[in-house]
C-alpha cells in the first residue's frame, strides 16, 4: 500500500492542492473534503488489491461502497474523478480503472443483454454482468442520472451478480 507521507503525489488531494498553490485553482472547502474521501478510497481499495495479489483466493465478503458526488455545474466533480482515475491507475497497474459516462454504460449494458438474449443465455443480465465487469474492477460513472425505472432495475440486477 502507498504510504502518504512517503508518495503524497499519489493523491486526488495533493494534486488539488499542488493546483491551488500554483494558482491555478480556488481553494473550494468542498473540493478538499471530497478529495480526502478519494483519498481514502484509494487507501482502501489498495489494501484490498494488496490482500488479494498475496491471497488469490481471498475476495472481499462485501464489495467496496464508493462515492457519488453531487453539486452544481463547474464544481469540480468531473476534475476531481480524473484525478482519482490518474491516481488510482498510477498505483496500481493491475487493476483496471474503467471510467464511463452513465448513459454511455447504459446503452452498452442494454446491448449486452440484448446480445445475451439472441445467444439463448438462460440469464442474460448475469450474461452482460461478467461481460461489464471484465472490463475493470473500478467503475467510475460521470453524471450519473437514473430517471427510468427499468434502468434502475437492470442496474441493481447488474451491481448484485457482480
Amino acid at each position: 500500500m502507498t504510504d502518504r507521507l512517503k508518495q503524497p503525489q499519489l493523491y486526488p488531494s495533493y494534486q488539488l492542492s499542488a493546483s491551488i498553490a500554483a494558482g491555478d485553482l480556488s481553494e473550494d472547502a468542498a473540493q478538499l473534503r471530497a478529495a480526502e474521501k478519494l483519498d481514502n478510497l484509494i487507501d482502501r481499495l489498495c489494501k484490498i488489491h494488496e490482500q488479494s495479489r498475496v491471497r488469490k483466493w481471498l475476495r472481499p465478503s462485501k464489495p467496496v461502497t464508493g462515492l457519488y458526488f453531487y453539486g452544481g455545474v463547474g464544481r469540480g466533480k468531473t476534475m476531481l474523478m480524473d484525478m482519482f482515475v490518474s491516481s488510482f491507475s498510477n498505483r496500481l497497474s493491475a487493476t483496471t480503472v474503467w471510467r464511463s459516462h452513465f448513459h454511455d454504460f447504459m446503452v452498452l449494458a442494454q446491448d449486452s443483454i440484448h446480445s445475451a438474449r439472441q445467444l439463448g443465455n438462460d440469464c442474460p443480465i448475469e450474461a452482460a454482468a461478467k461481460m461489464l465487469g471484465a472490463r475493470g474492477q473500478v467503475l467510475c460513472f460521470d453524471e450519473m442520472e437514473v430517471r427510468d425505472i427499468a434502468d434502475a432495475m437492470i442496474l441493481a440486477r447488474l451491481f448484485s451478480v457482480l
